[in-house]
């Protein structure tokens, strides 16, 4: 997860469904939350590009978490 910087899961929460998982850290890299995006067991051939979208808009969060910034409307 480290390295990819998401987790994908297969029916361990949920029968039929994948959860893609990121963390939002805090710039001493401590756990604050996560970003989390659920789908069918169906779709898992788009569970490796959505994990990298999802790291990505965790990595925003972050970004404008430690920059104090407000998302723009």
């Amino acid at each position: 997860m480290r390295r990819q910087g998401y987790i994908i899961s297969r029916a361990e929460v949920d029968p039929g469904r994948i959860g893609i998982g990121a963390p939002v850290l805090d710039e001493q890299r401590r756990l604050l939350g996560s970003l989390s995006y659920v789908i069918p067991l169906a779709e898992e051939a788009s569970a490796m590009h959505l994990g990298s979208l999802i790291a990505a808009a965790a990595h925003q969060i972050e970004s404008r978490l430690i920059n104090g910034l407000r998302p723009s409307p």
